[in-house]
């Protein structure tokens, strides 16, 4: 009988047929490594810039990431006084990749829309601690402009007892923690009133065209001679945000947090600059509206918040009375969103 090759080594053969798979295998291998290596390099790169935008599935928020959002701030705070502490967009958010700034808001009175300091300051702990738990945000912002009369009505002190309560608990979670947001108004009262104590009158007038709303306010403002003066001027004016800026030295902030209705840089240089030397804070802002500012303005604004270094700058993508939406309702990014992608992309 003739004895075969075959016969003689069946490891042999058994070896040349898990070659082809063999090589299979490896070009899958070669196929998957090539797809994450590109994957890797096209991934988007973490910046200072946020988006606070209406989101309605995850498809939304990938499209917010895309434009190079690091952050993302829901359209609508959490308020407690309603129980209702669900936040779907966190949810999307999240999965897309950005991190999380969560406001968080005691109550809302629907005649008036002010908030208060709570009532009961052990439940308000044990519902940041269940927000926190729930949705592990990089920081949270509490109240809403809380020199603003039109959205919190508690005084600068009642707000220092419940802002420490609420960074005292984002702290031991690991989580940052800032004021609601002083407005960019309110904040250029108090250094107007501090340019006229300095004598700057100069200084304060030109203040005074970015501060003031009115004709008349601005006449009237370049006109005083005084400190005494601009303080009686303003005090019909303001809810004063010098009494917040004093208590915010000593109070266990992460970063002091601003909002900007104006949108002009070098008054954003000029307030940082003062409120960074009085609270020794590093300055922030989670709004910047953006309703019909020229496409000069924006990209000024971006690249002067970026050349300061503040680490987290969001801007307001909705569609309302202050701001517009960088998408339209089709998903389709408009101007400014082109323009914050490219910005982003160039530092």
């Amino acid at each position: 009988m003739k004895i075969t090759k075959k016969a003689l080594n069946p490891k042999q053969d058994q070896f040349k047929k898990f070659i082809p798979f063999g090589i299979g295998v490896g070009l899958l291998l070669l196929v998957v490594i090539s797809l994450l290596f590109v994957t890797n390099s096209t991934a988007i790169k973490d910046s200072r810039f946020g988006l606070s935008a209406k989101v309605n599935s995850e498809n939304d928020a990938k499209l917010l990431r895309s434009l190079g959002a690091t952050y993302f701030l829901p359209s609508k705070p959490i308020i407690l006084s309603t129980g209702n502490m669900d936040c779907s967009e966190c949810d999307y958010a999240k999965n897309a990749g950005m991190k999380l700034v969560i406001q968080i808001v005691n109550s809302y009175d629907k005649n008036s829309y002010m908030s208060e300091v709570p009532k009961d300051l052990d439940t308000y702990k044990n519902n940041i601690e269940f927000i926190i738990s729930k949705y592990s945000p990089e920081l949270i912002v509490v109240e809403q402009e809380e020199n603003n009369n039109y959205y919190y009505k508690s005084t600068a002190s009642e707000y220092q007892t419940q802002l420490k309560v609420a960074c005292d608990v984002a702290h031991s979670k690991g989580i940052k923690c800032t004021n609601g947001g002083l407005t960019d108004n309110y904040i250029g009262f108090d250094i107007y009133v501090e340019f006229m104590k300095e004598g700057r009158l100069s200084d304060a007038c030109n203040l005074a065209n970015f501060v003031f709303t009115s004709p008349e306010q601005i006449k009237t403002a370049c006109n005083v001679k005084n400190y005494e003066e601009a303080g009686k001027f303003l005090t019909k004016l303001n809810k004063e945000a010098a009494e917040f800026i004093d208590l915010y030295k000593n109070e266990n902030i992460d970063y002091l947090n601003t909002h900007w209705y104006t949108v002009n840089s070098n008054v954003l240089e000029t307030v940082s600059n003062f409120l960074k030397e009085k609270t020794g804070k590093t300055v922030i802002t989670t709004q910047v509206s953006q309703n019909e500012i020229p496409i000069d303005v924006f990209t000024t604004f971006m690249k002067k918040s970026n050349s300061m270094n503040m680490p987290v700058v969001i801007w307001e993508s909705i569609d309302n009375e202050r701001s517009k939406s960088f998408i339209d309702k089709n998903g389709q990014v408009l101007e400014k969103g082109d323009k914050f992608r490219s910005e982003i992309k160039s530092y």
